[in-house]
C-alpha cells in the first residue's frame, strides 16, 4: 500500500507532524501491514490541480492531508481532485482542522473518506491497518470518523495520545535527515500547553502536556545543527514554561548557527535565561500579551498575566540587540471595546518591541471560547478561519477602523520605516501612538497614497494569523511605505507639530527606511547563499554623515546605538558574495565605490551597479562581478 501525505500553506520546508507520521508508523509495520510513505510539503500559492497531478503520479492507495485552518479549503479541493481522477483512492483527513468538525466535513465532502480525530500517530496506524487488511468499518472506532452504507457519519471522538513522547521515533535522528537539505526547520520540545486560554487550541482538553525527555531534545537538536538548517522554529507553546529545562537547551544550542525563533510568556523569564537566547541563535521572539485590559484577561482565563513583570522583561529582552521582539495582541477580545483596544496597542508600542502585531479575534474550532460564542454575543464568520464580523461591543464598523489602525501601525510601526519618526511625533506633539495611526489615515485616504479599501484589505489581511515571518504584501513595499510617509509628515495637522519637527521626523523616516532596507537584505543573502552560509558581516552605520546633529541627538534619545564609526569614514554599505567569508556587507568610501562599480558594469540589468547601492542601499552585488580578495 503506497500512502501520500499531504500539506499546503507551509511557510516552512517540511511538515512536523506528517515526519511524525511516517516515522510512528513505519516503525510499526505489523500494525499497519505493508507501507510506503511519500510526502509532498506545498507553498500556500501552489496551484491545486499542478500538486494533484504529482500526487497521483507517485501512484497512491491512500491520500492523507494535514489541515489547519489556513489551508483547509485547499485539502478538500485537492481530495476532490484526486477522487475525480482515482476514485478508489482512499482520502484521510487530520489535524487541529478536521478534528474538531469531523461530521461537518464529511457530510459536506462526499469525496473524503475517513477523518482522524485527535493527535494522529495511533489512529492512523490503526487506520492502515485496518484498510490493509480489508477490514469493513461496523463500530465506532476511537481516534476515526467515517460514513457508514447509509451515508450517516460514525465518530469514535478523540483517539489515544501518545503518553511517552520518547517512544515518537526522531525524524532528525531518522537516516537520511541531513541529505533532505532542509532549511527551515519545526521542532517540538514539548507537546500540549500548561494555560488554558478560551481562544487557544495549544492546550488539549483530550491530553495532558506531555514533554520529551532532555536526552531526546538534547540529540535532535545537535543533529538539526549538523544539517545546516537556517531557521528553526519552536512550537511549543510557552518555550521558558519550565526555566530549569529552557537554560539547558539554551545552553546545549550555544553557537547555533541557525536563526532561532521561540514563543514565550515574558513573566516567566529571569536575567540569566535571557543572557542565554544570543548565543543559542534566538532571533526571533514571540510573545503572547493579548490585551492590557484586566477585565479582557479574566475574560479569556490568562488570570496569570502580571503586568510590571512583563514590562520589566520586556525592557530586559529589549536591552538584547540580537532579538527581535514581537509582541501579539488580538481586536475583539470578549469584554475588551475599540478604546479598550487602542489602549492597549498604544502601551504595547511604548513599551519598544520591534514588532506588535495585531490579530482579529478567531473563533476556532474546539476553544472554548467558540464553544460559547452564543452566549458571550460573538458573531464569527461561518468559513474558515472563522474571523470575528461583530460582536456586542465590536460592530463591524468598529472592526473596519480597526483595520485602518492596523494598517497605519504596520506603516508607521512594525515595517521599520516609521519607527524613528513616529516616537519622535510622540514626544513633540503629546499624543499616543492611535491618535497618529488615525491622522495618517486621514492624511493618506485624503492624499490619495492609499485608497480607503486598499487600506481596510491590508489592515484585514495583517490582522488574520501569524503574518510575522511572511512576505512583505504588495502595497507595503518599503519605497512606497517611505513615500507615504514622508508625505504625510509634510502635511500632517498634529498639534505642536512645527517645522523643525518636521524636518528632523523625515529625516528619521528616511534613516528607518535604511535600516529597513538593510534587514531585507540581510534576510535576502541569507536565502541565496543557502545552509550553512547565512552569517552576514554587515557594517554598522550608513551614510551617517547625511543627517543634521539634531536627528543624530533624537536618535540618541531614542536610545539608538550609533556604533563607532566616525562620518566621514563611510559613504554607504555594499553587499557581496566572498569567496571565502560568503555574503558579506563592508562600509566603503566614495573611491572604492567607484573602483567596485568599475567591476559590476557586465552585472546586467537585473542587478544594480555598486553607485545604486549608495543611493537605494542593499543591493546584493553578483558574485560574478566581485572582487576575488
Amino acid at each position: 500500500m503506497r500512502v501520500a501525505l499531504v500539506t499546503f500553506e507551509s511557510f516552512y520546508d517540511h511538515s512536523l507532524a506528517l515526519d511524525y507520521l511516517v516515522g510512528y508508523a513505519s516503525e510499526r509495520r505489523e500494525a499497519t501491514g505493508p507501507a510506503e510513505f511519500g510526502v509532498f510539503v506545498h507553498r500556500e500559492k501552489d496551484d491545486t490541480k499542478r500538486v494533484t497531478q504529482q500526487v497521483l503520479e507517485w501512484g497512491p492507495d491512500v491520500v492523507g492531508f494535514s489541515t489547519c485552518v489556513w489551508n483547509i479549503a485547499e485539502s478538500v479541493r485537492a481530495a476532490k481532485a484526486v477522487k475525480d481522477t482515482a476514485h478508489d483512492t482512499v482520502t484521510v483527513f487530520g489535524g487541529m482542522e478536521a478534528s474538531f468538525r469531523p461530521r461537518a466535513l464529511l457530510e459536506d465532502c462526499a469525496e473524503l473518506d475517513f477523518v482522524v480525530v485527535g493527535e494522529g500517530e495511533v489512529p492512523f496506524v490503526d487506520l492502515l491497518g485496518r484498510l490493509n487488511r480489508g477490514e469493513a468499518f461496523q463500530t465506532a472506532v476511537a481516534g476515526l470518523a467515517w460514513r457508514n452504507a447509509t451515508g450517516a457519519v460514525i465518530s469514535g471522538g478523540f483517539g489515544q495520545a501518545l503518553t511517552y513522547m520518547d517512544n515518537l521515533p526522531s525524524p532528525f535522528q531518522a537516516p537520511g535527515f541531513a541529505e533532505r537539505g532542509l532549511s527551515r526547520v519545526l521542532y517540538e520540545s514539548y507537546r500540549g500547553c500548561a494555560f488554558r486560554c478560551d481562544f487557544c487550541l495549544y492546550s488539549r482538553e483530550y491530553a495532558p502536556m506531555r514533554c520529551f525527555s532532555l536526552d531526546r531534545v538534547r540529540d535532535d537538536l545537535a543533529a538539526i545543527a549538523r544539517s545546516g538548517a537556517t531557521h528553526v522554529r519552536f512550537v511549543d507553546a510557552t518555550f521558558n514554561l519550565d526555566a530549569d529545562r529552557a537554560k539547558k537547551i539554551l545552553r546545549w544550542m550555544a553557537g547555533c548557527e541557525a536563526n532561532v525563533c521561540v514563543e514565550v510568556v515574558a513573566e516567566l523569564f529571569d536575567e540569566e535565561m535571557i543572557s542565554l537566547l544570543p548565543s543559542a541563535g534566538v532571533r526571533h521572539v514571540d510573545i503572547g500579551l493579548q490585551s492590557t485590559q484586566r477585565n479582557v484577561l479574566e475574560a479569556i482565563n490568562r488570570t496569570w498575566h502580571r503586568g510590571d513583570q512583563f514590562r520589566k522583561n520586556l525592557d530586559l529582552l529589549r536591552r538584547e540587540p540580537a532579538l527581535t521582539l514581537n509582541v501579539e495582541l488580538i481586536a475583539g477580545l470578549p469584554e475588551d471595546t475599540p478604546a479598550g483596544l487602542r489602549r492597549s496597542l498604544d502601551e504595547a508600542v511604548l513599551m519598544l518591541p520591534d514588532h506588535v502585531s495585531v490579530y482579529r479575534l478567531l473563533g476556532l474550532k474546539g476553544t472554548r471560547l467558540a464553544r460559547r460564542a452564543d452566549e458571550l454575543g460573538l458573531r464569527f464568520d461561518p468559513d474558515p478561519p472563522y474571523e470575528l464580523i461583530g460582536s456586542a461591543s465590536f460592530s463591524p464598523e468598529d472592526l473596519d477602523r480597526v483595520n485602518d489602525l492596523t494598517f497605519a501601525h504596520l506603516v508607521l510601526f512594525n515595517s521599520g520605516v516609521g519607527r524613528y519618526a513616529l516616537r519622535h511625533l510622540l514626544s513633540a506633539c503629546d499624543l499616543g501612538p492611535s491618535a497618529i495611526y488615525d491622522d495618517f489615515v486621514a492624511v493618506s485616504v485624503e492624499r490619495g497614497t492609499y485608497s480607503r479599501e486598499e487600506i481596510r484589505w491590508l489592515g484585514r489581511h495583517h490582522a488574520c494569523g501569524n503574518r510575522f515571518e511572511s512576505p512583505t504584501l504588495p502595497g507595503l513595499e518599503l519605497p512606497r511605505v517611505r513615500a507615504a510617509i514622508v508625505d504625510y509628515l509634510a502635511n500632517a495637522g498634529l498639534p505642536g507639530l512645527l517645522g523643525e519637527h518636521r524636518r528632523i521626523a523625515t529625516d528619521l523616516a528616511d534613516f528607518g527606511y535604511r535600516l529597513a532596507e538593510l534587514d531585507s537584505a540581510r534576510e535576502h543573502i541569507g536565502k541565496a547563499a543557502g545552509a550553512g552560509q547565512s552569517e552576514l558581516r554587515v557594517a554598522p552605520w550608513c551614510q551617517r554623515a547625511s543627517y543634521p546633529p539634531s536627528v543624530l541627538a533624537e536618535l540618541v534619545r531614542q536610545g539608538h546605538d550609533l556604533g563607532e564609526l566616525a562620518p566621514e569614514e563611510v559613504a554607504g554599505v555594499v553587499f557581496f558574495y566572498h569567496p571565502e567569508l560568503g555574503p558579506a556587507a563592508l562600509a566603503i568610501d566614495d573611491a572604492t565605490a567607484s573602483l567596485l562599480d568599475q567591476e559590476a558594469i557586465g552585472a546586467g540589468d537585473e542587478q544594480p551597479p555598486v553607485l545604486d547601492v549608495l543611493r537605494g542601499l542593499a543591493i546584493l552585488v553578483p558574485k560574478e562581478a566581485l572582487i576575488s580578495g
